[in-house]
């Protein structure tokens, strides 16, 4: 009798094991799809945030240095509220050649004109651009400093 107990006991101990493994992968399984989800969530409140800021009267224009770059950048009436934390430009020559990113760190609200002199030399000197594209950054949901998925390009 006390032989057959403890195979039960023993069957009942391995079922429970199995049964708390099988529930542990299970749940952490589910951790990953949840997080994937919300991953997904933020990703589209950020892309939607950057959908609702219109920017107007982008334009550069060159210097009479020839790497240098006057910029004016507006916002929109009926704007969102969601500031522009930072924009960066890239220059492009007609070969292809570009300066790499060039930060300006200005936060613009909506109804604002900026304007700025950027110099290509603090990348690559770019003389004779024929476009700058651009990316604007935002904070998204927590707080952090995000680029904007779709980046814009405005011709010299």
């Amino acid at each position: 009798m006390k032989k057959g107990l403890k195979i039960t006991v023993v069957i009942i101990l391995l079922a429970v094991l199995v049964f708390g493994l099988l529930g542990w992968n299970n749940y952490s399984k589910g951790k990953e799809i949840s997080d994937a989800i919300q991953g997904g969530a933020d990703a589209i409140e950020l892309r939607q945030k950057c959908l609702d800021i219109t920017l107007k009267d982008v334009s550069v224009v060159p210097s009479e240095t020839s790497s240098v770059y006057d910029i004016t950048f507006g916002r929109g009436a009926g704007d969102s509220e969601t500031n522009i934390e930072k924009v960066q430009f890239n220059f492009f020559n007609s070969v292809g050649e570009n300066s790499g990113p060039i930060s300006v760190d200005e936060t613009i609200s909506p109804l604002d004109t900026y304007g700025w002199t950027v110099d290509t030399s603090e990348g690559n000197v770019i003389t004779d651009a024929v476009r700058a594209d651009y990316n604007i950054f935002i904070r998204d949901g927590e707080g952090n400093l995000a680029m904007c998925p779709d980046p814009y390009s405005v011709s010299i």
